[in-house]
């Protein structure tokens, strides 16, 4: 009441209506003076509450994916299933086994680890197949 300056909330925190508030875990605001906070990135996470920087949310492993902004712990990584892989961190999918190949376990990370040849006499035809059917 008959205040005559503003004072700008920290990086890390966000105008709201009660006052300056920290950012809740999953987001952050980088700049003083934010009226909202940005969610961390799909593929990505953060579990501390008033973090400053993009640089807080933490990258899904690799044979893992992030499937919305905003997570706030890593258990929201889900593993690739069986027949999929993901190389490299912070993604949003995982990539399938190819047309005759076929999965060997979830949470790969390469294709080498992922999928292997369907034996003499077998075949798979799709994409991230699970088994070999008989010729």
């Amino acid at each position: 009441l008959g205040g005559t300056t503003c004072r700008s909330c920290s990086p890390g925190s966000f105008a709201g209506p009660d006052g300056c508030a920290p950012c809740a875990a999953g987001s952050y605001t980088s700049g003083a003076g934010g009226t909202a906070c940005d969610a961390c990135v799909v593929g990505s996470y953060s579990t501390g509450s008033g973090q400053s920087s993009s640089g807080a949310c933490l990258a899904c492993t690799p044979g893992t994916f992030g499937t919305a902004a905003g997570s706030r712990d890593a258990a929201s990584c889900v593993h690739c299933a069986i027949g999929t892989f993901a190389t490299g961190a912070g993604g949003s999918s995982c990539e399938a086994c190819s047309p005759g190949l076929y999965g060997l376990t979830n949470g790969a990370t390469s294709m080498a680890s992922a999928c292997s040849p369907c034996g003499a006499g077998r075949f798979s035809t799709g994409a991230g197949s699970t088994t070999c059917a008989a010729c």
